[in-house]
């Protein structure tokens, strides 16, 4: 990506830390802050970059006035998990890709009003819309779902998720939905969450590989290939070589329409967490910043799922400068261990409370994966900027 995109997005974030010094009263914390203007930059450039159309994840951010903002930027659809995703673009035209192991025929019944195609993620969700279809006109067609580790490591893989079936169901289920008169759009893979950099080629490969075999089993060639994403949100700052990426695409599109999603990438840059300091304590020569929004507002931050924790260092607001480097350390206010949220190293600011803390990259999911009503501690505000 080029050094100007990469200026844009760091000229976004210092207009935030901006406009939160000018609305100081303004706001309460814990809080989220969004762009509308950084998504959809994230959108374009993103969809430039890839040379492909793409699908923007809704469960990546539920914020309803976000949404409603950029979603006419969303040009090639949406896709969702549930009927609640399904209701916040239901003022939209636009195209919808229904995506959830767990279809029922109420989801089938409700969602196959919109312009839908549901993905199939099991060869027992066949029967499900089979179900409806007896009941009911259904024309909605279908993506097949491959797993990502059964298609590239064989049978007896270990299998790092459970979504998509392994080859040999994926033509079982293109022999089903011919005889159950289900028209297959086409083939949907994905590499797994931020696996884009190192897994996207193999994606290709297994499209490429498969892509035939079903045409056979069907009687006619499905006509979208969906490569899944998994681009991470600092995808400009990975230095991704989108030419060759391109490149490596072109055999597929002479034959088929071949499209990408994207969640993280396209909200997670245009989403900041802010949080007020409330006290600075020591214990020995370490220091705490005990903040009035922690893991029960941003789950996330707390990194408590990684084997290796590094904690984002954050952005202090109204700190003043001192003469000997410190070392901080971020905390909510529950009383739960886990609850660390950043760090900050070798620092010459001087933390106090009432100075405001502002973590980056927190666009996409950072709400959603935070439990509401954590120990009844208050929920996080929302802001469009």
């Amino acid at each position: 990506m080029n050094a100007e995109a990469i200026t844009s997005v760091r000229a976004v974030q210092s207009t935030i830390i901006e406009w939160l010094e000018r609305n100081r009263s303004d706001i309460s914390t814990a809080a989220y802050i969004y762009s509308p203007e950084q998504v959809a930059e994230n959108y374009r450039d993103l969809r430039e970059a890839l040379g492909t159309p793409l699908v923007v994840s809704v469960k990546a951010n539920h914020c309803p006035e976000l949404l409603a903002r950029v979603a006419a930027h969303f040009v090639d659809g949406c896709e969702v998990a549930s009927l609640g995703e399904l209701r916040l673009r239901s003022g939209t035209r636009q195209k919808v890709y229904f995506n959830t192991p767990a279809y029922t025929t109420k989801i089938v019944e409700v969602a196959s009003r919109y312009n839908t195609t549901f993905i199939i993620d099991h060869i027992d969700q066949l029967d499900v819309l089979d179900s409806v279809k007896k009941k009911q006109a259904l024309n909605n067609p279908v993506l097949l779902r491959i797993n990502f580790d059964a298609a590239t490591r064989g049978e007896g893989a270990r299998l790092r998720d459970h979504f998509g079936m392994d080859p040999g169901t994926l033509l079982t289920a293109a022999g089903k939905a011919r005889d159950l008169g289900v028209r297959v759009a086409g083939l949907h893979i994905f590499c797994g969450s931020n696996g884009f950099v190192e897994k996207s080629a193999s994606c290709v490969e297994v499209v490429e590989r498969l892509h035939p075999k079903v045409s056979e089993v069907l009687g006619y060639p499905p006509e979208v290939l969906n490569l899944g994403g998994g681009i991470p949100a600092d995808w400009r700052d990975r230095s991704i070589d989108f030419p060759a990426y391109r490149k490596l695409l072109g055999k597929l599109k002479e034959t088929c329409t071949v499209i990408h999603e994207a969640g993280r990438a396209i909200y997670g840059s245009a989403g900041y967490f802010v949080a007020e300091v409330t006290s600075v304590k020591s214990i020995g020569k370490k220091r705490f910043v005990v903040c009035d929004g922690g893991m029960a507002q941003n789950f996330l931050l707390a990194r408590t799922e990684h084997f290796i924790r590094k904690h984002d260092t954050p952005a202090v607001v109204g700190a003043r400068s001192c003469d000997e480097s410190r070392d901080y350390t971020f905390v909510g206010s529950s009383c739960n261990p886990d609850d660390v949220i950043g760090e900050l190293r070798d620092s010459l600011l001087d933390i106090t409370p009432g100075n405001r803390v502002v973590f980056n990259q927190c666009g996409a999911y950072n709400a959603l994966y935070t439990v509401n009503g954590f120990l009844a501690l208050k929920q996080s505000s929302e802001y469009i900027v």
